[in-house]
């Protein structure tokens, strides 16, 4: 099973659809109003966290996995200068989940879209 975390942060108090923003995250586009994800420092709390990543810094996009010691859970991290997206797989805990959430709300300045119930979690 898997379940996907986005993140993206856009301080408009009149927020437009969440699925036209992750649609067009996901391919590839910038998306206008948006603010920059602090991408670098995210990515580095999340190493920390999840030993094993290598996600190269270089450039705006980028793309990383991290597996567990036991091979049960893996996770897929993809990023643009406007958002971060993890992808679980397997038999990711909430505890893990919540460790992402964590980092990517308060070190990334995000706020979290669930593409799987379509709501963004606008509130602090």
């Amino acid at each position: 099973m898997s379940y996907d975390l986005v993140f993206w942060r856009d301080q408009r108090s009149l927020r437009p659809d969440p699925v036209g923003i992750y649609e067009a995250l996901l391919a590839g586009q910038l998306v206008p109003d948006l603010d920059q994800f602090a991408i670098e420092p995210t990515l580095r709390a999340l190493a920390e966290r999840f030993p094993g990543i290598r996600p190269s810094l270089s450039g705006e996009t980028g793309h990383a996995v991290w597996e567990s010691p036991n091979l049960e859970t893996i996770i897929e991290f993809s990023w643009s200068s406007q958002h971060l997206i993890a992808i679980t797989r397997g038999g990711c805990t909430d505890e893990q989940m919540n460790v992402i959430i964590d980092i990517c709300v308060g070190i990334g300045g995000a706020r979290l879209y669930d593409p799987q119930i379509n709501e963004r979690f606008d509130s602090q």
